[in-house]
């Protein structure tokens, strides 16, 4: 059984959308492995501005996206274009003119209408939960809550917010995220950015209201003005990933970029894939690897893993076996399977640091618990062979096994020899052949041979000189 190896390089894909406070708005990334991807959506924003602190806060929401901002218009699109400047000017400058046009953002002739299509003109009657309340408890209950938002319609922008944040959240009322998003309403139209914020990403999720996601990008973008990180990151995503407008991944770019210069390490993430892949844009994996690096020490797990493996590979940097392994090790310890798996061989082999085969197969471990096939296959070897830790035959078959049934070739070879031997399982060569067979027809050549040799000489199964020639003529085999 062969040694593991380090998995070919996982590009870390863009991430999607974060919310403000209670509604995720980053959109985190994307992440791309060499052979599959997993989206993630919304992420938590925790932003704040002078007319309050937002309410939408939830951390990664995996497949969904989270919005909130609406398109930046006449003058306020100037701001937006002259804190623009000094960013392009960097980029530009620092890669040539690679990554980013050097022109400003595009003015949008016309401001468009915050409303939310549909929204009532009223507050709606709020809803009660399912929860037994005696009568007089309910009636008091819904006279503090009318009290509340009686207040609330004679204050400013601030109380209308506020009032939606209770109800968003729930907190000291009922929740009602339709009464939250009417709230959020009459706060957005006066420019409340938290409020246009949260209700583009309701807008985006259609909840509490109907789902229109062009709308939400427009909130979005009109919250995305300096300093609202988050809805940057949301319009940059949505740019991104033509969710709700088209796509446009060189405008994605800059947005991302707005975010990232103001310290988002999600954003910074995002940025860097694309730069690493030039994905919509040229790409430049030195300035990539200056994101990764911004992001990482900021404990994106992540952009940690990514620029690990490009200190592995001298991607875009000097290869640096020891940075590597630093950063395997810090993203492997956040619970990133894939650096779980590459710190493991590095380790396992002595590979940049100093050989400890325990420690190595203690995170083969870690990162077959979550389903990684080639950490499983790893684990199995180690065990089979006692490499560096104790045998034990029986877990070695079953981390085989789960390896072999996730369709790993090799694994299905040894899997096949443990039921030939009777290692770890009751012997079964009837069920050896029959693991030797699926992996022949899926073209693994050693299996090929073992599946001959057995029908030749009718080794625990019917002999069939004939479908072994057959076999030994598909391997090569004179």
């Amino acid at each position: 059984m062969s040694l593991s190896v380090l998995v070919p390089p996982v590009q870390c894909s863009p991430r999607a959308l974060c919310s403000s406070s209670v509604i995720p708005s980053v959109f985190c990334q994307i992440y791309h492995e060499s052979s599959s991807s997993s989206t993630y959506l919304p992420c938590g924003c925790k932003g704040s501005n002078a007319r309050g602190t937002s309410v939408l806060g939830h951390s990664y929401i995996n497949t969904r996206l989270t919005v909130g901002a609406l398109m930046l218009a006449g003058s306020a699109l100037c701001n937006f274009r002259h804190h623009n400047r000094h960013l392009q000017h960097r980029l530009v400058i620092r890669r040539r003119a690679k990554g980013f046009s050097d022109r400003a953002a595009v003015h949008v002739p016309e401001v468009l209408d915050a409303e939310v299509v549909g929204a009532p003109a009223q507050a709606p009657t709020a809803k009660r939960t399912q929860k037994t309340v005696e009568p007089m408890a309910a009636a008091v209950a819904e006279a503090a809550l009318q009290t509340l938002e009686d207040m609330a319609a004679q204050g400013t922008e601030d109380d209308w917010f506020k009032m939606g944040d209770k109800l968003f959240k729930g907190e000291g009322v009922d929740q009602d995220t339709a009464r939250a998003a009417y709230w959020f309403e009459k706060a957005a139209k006066r420019g409340h950015k938290n409020a246009q914020s949260n209700l583009g990403e309701m807008l985006y999720r259609g909840e509490g209201v109907s789902q229109n996601k062009k709308r939400a990008f427009r909130l979005l973008r009109l919250a995305g003005e300096p300093p609202m990180k988050e809805a940057q990151f949301n319009v940059a995503f949505m740019l991104h990933m033509g969710d709700g407008v088209k796509q446009d991944k060189e405008k994605a770019a800059e947005w991302y970029a707005l975010a990232a210069e103001q310290g988002m390490a999600r954003a910074q993430t995002n940025l860097a894939y694309m730069l690493r892949i030039g994905d919509g844009i040229p790409e430049d994996k030195e300035e990539a690897a200056h994101w990764y690096a911004q992001a990482a020490v900021e404990d994106d797990m992540d952009a940690q893993h990514c620029l690990a493996e490009m200190y592995y590979e001298g991607e875009g940097v000097q290869r640096d076996m020891g940075k590597a392994a630093k950063w395997f090790t810090k993203a492997a310890d956040q619970g990133k399977r894939e650096a779980q798996h590459n710190i493991a061989a590095m380790l396992q082999l002595g590979n940049g640091l100093d050989e400890d085969k325990p420690r190595a197969a203690e995170y083969f471990r870690k990162a077959a618990e979550q389903g990684f096939t080639e950490s499983a296959y790893s684990l199995s070897c180690m065990l089979d062979n006692g490499d560096g830790i104790e045998v034990n035959k029986d877990e070695a078959f079953r981390w085989v096994s789960k390896a072999a049934e996730a369709g790993h070739l090799q694994a299905q070879t040894n899997r096949g020899i443990m039921y030939y031997l009777g290692e770890g399982v009751a012997q079964d060569k009837s069920e050896a052949a029959k693991v030797f067979e699926k992996a022949a027809k899926e073209g693994h050549i050693p299996c090929m041979k073992k599946l001959g040799l057995m029908l030749q000489a009718g080794d625990g199964i019917p002999e069939d000189k004939e479908m072994a020639n057959y076999w030994f003529r598909k391997a090569g085999v004179n």
